[in-house]
């Protein structure tokens, strides 16, 4: 007489679903030093002069940009000083809970928005990354 046998195979699958467990933080990490360094390249853009400026840029706001590993992610940090010893990164870019100067509405992009447009794609990268892991990883 003709059967199947089905059967769990649970050591087979128990075995997969630990090395996806491991390998999500390293996958994750992955994504989100991508989005840092994306969110980074942002912040370092600057706008066009505004017509009739005499103001000469420094770039130092571009070169305090910096993305820190840390041990949960990165930390994405804009903290230029001006030659008095000013910190000044919050006028033009604004912070969480704090607006532009109000010279730079509408010219600078605020962060909060650049990161908040970033990261809005973080876990959709995240899940595609597990999926395809696991699509050619899984037996």
């Amino acid at each position: 007489m003709p059967e199947v046998i089905i059967t769990t195979n649970a050591p087979l699958v128990s075995k997969q679903l630990e090395d996806l467990n491991a390998e999500i933080p390293v996958i994750s990490r992955g994504r989100m030093f991508g989005r840092a360094q994306i969110i980074a390249k942002r912040l370092r853009q600057y706008p066009a002069a505004p017509a009739g400026s005499t103001y000469e840029r420094t770039f130092g706001l571009r070169d305090a940009v910096q993305v820190v590993r840390n041990d949960d992610g990165y930390t994405v940090t804009v903290d230029p000083v001006d030659k008095k010893g000013k910190h000044y990164g919050v006028y033009p870019l604004g912070t969480f809970g704090v607006a532009q100067a109000w010279m730079h509405v509408n010219r600078w992009v605020p962060m909060v928005d650049i990161v908040n447009e970033e990261l809005a794609e973080l876990p959709r990268e995240i899940e595609d990354a597990i999926s395809t892991w696991w699509a050619t990883n899984a037996r």
